[in-house]
């Protein structure tokens, strides 16, 4: 499936829920089945947010002194 175009600068001035609701709803109208999509953003958003918990950890890490 193809992804529609988005226009930018309308995202840009929305608040994030507003866009990412926006692009979702884009997805549905565009003929994605609602169930797969919601995985594909569960998938996206663990690998995003479980990067930035290691990123923490690891810091906390050297902020410690411990040793790896």
């Amino acid at each position: 499936m193809e992804t529609p175009k988005v226009n930018l600068e309308i995202l840009m001035g929305t608040s994030f829920r507003d866009a990412l609701e926006s692009l979702v709803n884009e997805r549905i109208a565009g003929g994605a089945d609602p169930q797969e999509l919601f995985e594909e953003l569960s998938r996206e958003a663990n690998l995003v947010f479980g990067h930035y918990s290691l990123e923490y950890e690891l810091g906390m890490v050297v902020k410690s002194g411990k040793p790896e």
